[in-house]
C-alpha cells in the first residue's frame, strides 16, 4: 500500500523538474520575467531606487536574474537590496559573479538579504547540497549567526 500525501508528491514533482532543469544546463531560461524587469528598470526614472523579493522559488529568480543583470552598474547603484528568502546563495555563486554581494547587516545597501532555515542537524537537502556553504543573514534580527530571533521580532 502506498501512503503518500500531497506534499510528498509535490516534492517528487519538484525534485523531478528542479533535476531536469539542472541537466538542461540553462542559466536564465525565464525570458518574461527578465523582459519585464528591463522594461520595467529602464522605463523609470533613473533615479527611483530597485528592491527586489521573493520566496523560495521567486528568490530563486531573483538571485538568477541578479547573476545575469546586475554586473550592469545602471542597475546595481539602483539596488537598496534583493530580498531572497526561503532561497540559497552559495560561496562558488559569490565568487563566479562578484556582483552578487550578501548582506552582512542591517544597514547595507545594494546587497542580498538571503535566508533559508534548515534544522541544524540536515546535512544535504532538496535546496542545499552537501558541503555547500550559503550566506545567509537573519531579516529579524540581523544577525549572520545562527542565534535565533526572538518571537517578539516578527
Amino acid at each position: 500500500m502506498l501512503n503518500y500525501s500531497e506534499t510528498d508528491v509535490r516534492l517528487e514533482q519538484i525534485k523531478s523538474l528542479l533535476g531536469m532543469l539542472h541537466a538542461s544546463g540553462k542559466k536564465f531560461d525565464i525570458p518574461k520575467i527578465k523582459n519585464a524587469f528591463l522594461y520595467y528598470a529602464d522605463n523609470t526614472d533613473v533615479t527611483r531606487p530597485l528592491i527586489l523579493a521573493g520566496f523560495s522559488q521567486g528568490a530563486d529568480l531573483i538571485i538568477r536574474l541578479m547573476k545575469d543583470l546586475f554586473d550592469e552598474p545602471k542597475y546595481q547603484r539602483r539596488l537598496v537590496a534583493a530580498y531572497a528568502i526561503g532561497w540559497k546563495l552559495t560561496e562558488d555563486e559569490i565568487k563566479e559573479y562578484p556582483h552578487l554581494m550578501p548582506a552582512m547587516s542591517e544597514t547595507d545597501t545594494g546587497v542580498i538579504v538571503s535566508y533559508n532555515s534548515e534544522d541544524k542537524d540536515v546535512t544535504s537537502s532538496l535546496i542545499v547540497g552537501e558541503d555547500e556553504k550559503t550566506y545567509s543573514i537573519n531579516p529579524l534580527n540581523w544577525k549572520t549567526t545562527s542565534e535565533i530571533a526572538d518571537k517578539y521580532l516578527n
